[in-house]
């Protein structure tokens, strides 16, 4: 099942995503921001990027939004959801993206080192053409507000190297 999602939709849970992201920024974290919303835009969960103050390599926003999710829905399907995280998803939480069923994911900026929606690998574009096609087409939607969420990662690495 798959269903649109406007243009106004998209910037505006990108700017949800971009203030979890400034939130994550302030806490000295790599400043990645998610939020999971309905098909209308009603935000569901968010959460933001906690690797270094948890200690926890798993502890990315993506990763976090689906737990917070699964733990006050108790679902572990997802087909109905929108996720929109600041940063293109690495190959983990593509795996996790595709095991909640996501049908759409929205990023903002490129991961040029690790991005599994296009940047680095596509993994949705190789689990469809399994012939067995296991999962669910997800729509990745790139560029959203990419040059707010680029700066925002370009200006937290500079202070950090400073």
């Amino acid at each position: 099942m798959t269903f649109s999602i406007s243009p106004y939709l998209a910037s505006k849970l990108m700017g949800e995503a971009l203030h979890e992201a400034m939130i994550a920024e302030a806490q000295g974290e790599v400043p990645i921001g998610a939020v999971l919303a309905t098909q209308r835009g009603d935000i569901v969960a968010r959460s933001i990027n906690s690797v270094t103050t948890s200690g926890n390599p798993l502890a990315h926003a993506e990763v976090k939004v689906i737990e917070h999710f699964s733990s006050t829905h108790r679902s572990t399907r997802y087909e109905q959801c929108i996720l929109c995280v600041t940063v293109e998803p690495c190959i983990m939480c593509a795996g996790a993206i595709l095991l909640a069923r996501i049908p759409i994911v929205i990023w903002g900026t490129e991961e040029p080192i690790t991005g599994a929606f296009g940047s680095k690998l596509d993994l949705c574009t190789l689990i469809h053409e399994e012939p067995n096609g296991i999962y669910r087409p997800v729509r990745s939607i790139g560029g959203i507000r990419r040059e707010e969420a680029k700066l925002l990662m370009q200006n937290f690495f500079r202070k950090r190297r400073a």
